[in-house]
């Protein structure tokens, strides 16, 4: 193949000269490692998808778990209250029979003394 360049005269490309077998394996080793390269971007693209996926899956349970962690402590403020509640309500009960019972035990004594 011969190209002209215009002023009559032929003008042949370079002859392209043999790679030596350093450069075959240079190349060689140039283009596996450019896909390893490219396959591992792949890979660290698909990882950061995984990372950040499951970041926000952990926050999502961390914001749970806090709202969880609160209901729980108003729960026990909410049992601790009915509890005193309770003991309260049950002292008044023993309060008021224990008047009753002296005030049945006066009754019962001021009888008999009319009665004597």
């Amino acid at each position: 193949v011969s190209y002209g360049n215009g002023g009559g005269q032929e003008v042949r490309p370079p002859e392209r000269r043999k790679p030596t077998q350093d450069e075959a394996d240079l190349t060689a080793k140039n283009y596996r490692l450019a896909k390893e390269l490219s396959e591992l971007r792949v890979r660290h693209r698909d990882e950061t998808k995984t990372v950040t996926r499951l970041t926000m899956e952990n926050m999502n349970l961390a914001s749970r778990c806090r709202e969880a962690i609160s209901h729980v402590a108003m729960l026990k403020k909410e049992l601790a209250m009915h509890q005193r509640r309770a003991a309260e309500s049950l002292a008044l009960q023993r309060q008021q029979s224990q008047r009753m019972s002296e005030l049945e035990d006066g009754a019962v004594a001021s009888a008999s003394e009319i009665v004597a």
